[in-house]
């Protein structure tokens, strides 16, 4: 659970360090096709994932789950967030060619008995 908070302030600090992204194009949609592209990648992994832990924990009261329950959870936290951090990365990279601000939003996601934070993108001031 250390690891999960450690790396939900490293995302905070790096989203509060790199909200914007400028550039040079008026070409909206452009962007807004990255950004759902992106954004729709990164359901697909919040749903995939939520999916995987509700098929582990099927029936199982969390006070019974077991070592390695919990540590099959921690790792699909961990991977939810590498891949959608990825995913957000590079979208706001492509952004990063446009003048527009891109912004990454953070917003929970339960994951059995945990709740992460992952951050889909949105344009601001368009």
């Amino acid at each position: 659970m250390k690891k999960i908070m450690i790396i939900m302030l490293v995302i905070m600090l790096f989203t509060a360090s790199t909200v914007t992204s400028y550039a040079g194009t008026d070409d909206l949609s452009v962007i807004y096709d990255i950004l759902d592209n992106a954004n729709d990648a990164i359901q697909e992994k919040i749903d995939a994932a939520v999916d995987e832990a509700d098929d582990l924990v099927d029936g199982i009261p969390v006070e019974e789950y077991t070592p390695a329950i919990e540590d099959e959870l921690d790792r699909i936290c961990d991977t939810l967030i590498d891949e959608t951090n990825l995913i957000a990365a590079t979208a706001f990279a492509e952004c990063g060619k446009y003048d527009v601000d891109v912004v990454c939003v953070l917003v929970p996601v339960d994951i059995a008995n945990r709740t992460i934070m992952v951050d889909p993108l949105i344009v601001i001031g368009d």
